[in-house]
Order: C-alpha cells, then structure tokens, then sequence
C-alpha cells in the first residue's frame, strides 16, 4: 500500500481577471430609436425596413447606414 502525501504550494495562483466594464450605451435619440426599432421587430430585419421605419428615405446610401 503507498502512501498518499499532498502535493506543496510553492506559489500562489493568479488572481481571477476583473470582469470587463459594462459597455456604455450612447444616450443619443437616434440610438434609442433604432433600439425601439429592433425590439418591435419580429425576426430579423433589412436596412430597407429599418429605415424606412425610422422614417429614412429609402435610399442605398441611407439602407447602407441602417444595415450598420
């Protein structure tokens, strides 16, 4: 029969990262609206929806910068 022996700590381990900070959203009307546009959506949505639903006229400059 052997004998079980603990293994020796010879330093200690590194500490857990720090979680990352909470992104902070742009408090910014145009933002928000885009937010109320997405949430309203029921699946998944084109730049042509999305800005015709904020009002955009649909133009492919205009559906370029709703897509982003």
């Amino acid at each position: 029969m052997t004998e079980n022996r603990g293994s020796t700590l010879l330093e200690l381990p590194d500490p857990q990262p720090a979680a990352p900070p909470a992104a902070k959203l742009p408090d910014q009307p145009a933002y928000q609206q885009i937010l109320a546009v997405l949430a309203a959506a029921d699946a998944a949505s084109t730049g042509a929806a999305g800005g015709e639903a904020m009002d955009m006229e649909i133009a492919p400059n205009n559906i370029n910068n709703a897509r982003l």
